[in-house]
C-alpha cells in the first residue's frame, strides 16, 4: 500500500491510509446511520511513563481539554454538545484516546475540535495549577473505592517492578510536581505521527476523513520511543489489604498470551 492511498483491508469493509507523516487512518463506512464515532488514538499510556513521569499521560488527557490559543475551555466543552455531539477522552496502561460523536454532517467541525485539542492545546501554567487538584482529588476518590483499587493492587502485584504495574493516575507527589515544561517534553516526545491513529466509523466517507485529516492534524514526523517490553520479574504472588471497608475485592489473573498470538482468540 503507498503511502497516503487509501486501501481495502482483506476480509472487511474497513478502508486505511497511510499520511506521509505516518498517520493512520481508519474507517469503517455504515451507510444505515447518519451518525459517526471518531477517535484520536495516541499510541502512549502508563507503561511509556518513567518512574517519575507516572501519572503524566492522564495529566496531559485532562489539560488538552482546558483551552488551545484560539479555543477556551468552556468553548472546547459546548463545541459539540451545542450540535447534539459528545466529546470525551480516556487515558490506559498503553493508550491515551480522544473521541467524538456526532451527526454524519459535523465531521469536519469534530475533526476541528479534536485537532486543535491534541495538536494545540495551550498547557497554561494556571490552568495546570487547578488541575493538579483535580487530579488528586481523582486519585483520592480511586484510593478510597475498592472496586477501583483492585485493579491497581492487582496490576502491581502481577507486574511488580514494571511499568505496568504503576496506576494510571499516578502518585499525588508526581502530579504536583510536573511542570509545564514536563508536559510539553512529554507531548514532543510522544505525540508523533507515526504512533497515532484517526479512526472513524458510522455514514463516513473514507476520501472525506483523509482529506480532513491532512488539513487539521499537525503531529510531528516519527514515532514515539519504543516502551520497556513486557516482562514479569516475579513468579506467583498474593497480596492482601486489609481496609475498613465491609466489602471484599478479589481479583485472580494468570499470564496469557501475546496481543498478536495465534492463540489469543481461542483462548
Amino acid at each position: 500500500m503507498s503511502k497516503g492511498t487509501p486501501a481495502k483491508l482483506k476480509g472487511s469493509d474497513y478502508q486505511k491510509t497511510v499520511l506521509p507523516s505516518g498517520l493512520r487512518v481508519l474507517s469503517e463506512r455504515i451507510p444505515s446511520v447518519r451518525s459517526i464515532s471518531l477517535g484520536v488514538w495516541v499510541d502512549v499510556g502508563g507503561r511509556n511513563e518513567a518512574k517519575s513521569e507516572n501519572g503524566i499521560s492522564h495529566l496531559i488527557e485532562h489539560m488538552v481539554f482546558k483551552g488551545t490559543a484560539t479555543r477556551s475551555s468552556k468553548e472546547i466543552a459546548s463545541s459539540l454538545e451545542s450540535i447534539g455531539g459528545h466529546l470525551n477522552a480516556f487515558t490506559s496502561r498503553e493508550q491515551t484516546c480522544y473521541t467524538a460523536r456526532i451527526l454524519d454532517e459535523h465531521l469536519e467541525t469534530a475533526i476541528d475540535i479534536l485537532s486543535d485539542i491534541t495538536c494545540r492545546a495551550s498547557l497554561t501554567p494556571t490552568n495546570l495549577k487547578k488541575e493538579k487538584m483535580v487530579v488528586c482529588e481523582e486519585i483520592r476518590e480511586s484510593n478510597d473505592t475498592p472496586s477501583d483499587r483492585i485493579h491497581d493492587l492487582f496490576a502491581d502485584t502481577f507486574w511488580v517492578g514494571h511499568p505496568l504495574g504503576r496506576p494510571i493516575l499516578g502518585p499525588s507527589e508526581n502530579v504536583i510536581g510536573f511542570k509545564r515544561k514536563s508536559l510539553t517534553e512529554y507531548i514532543a516526545r510522544n505525540y508523533r505521527a507515526g504512533s497515532i491513529i484517526i479512526s472513524a466509523a458510522g455514514n463516513v466517507s473514507h476520501r472525506k476523513l483523509v482529506t480532513l485529516c491532512r488539513k487539521y492534524f499537525e503531529f510531528a514526523e516519527g514515532q514515539r520511543p519504543a516502551p520497556v517490553g513486557a516482562k514479569r520479574e516475579s513468579e506467583q504472588r498474593v497480596n492482601v489489604v486489609q481496609t475498613e471497608h465491609s466489602q471484599v475485592q478479589l481479583s485472580l489473573g494468570f499470564p496469557g498470551f501475546g496481543f498478536g498470538a495465534k492463540e489469543k482468540i481461542p483462548l
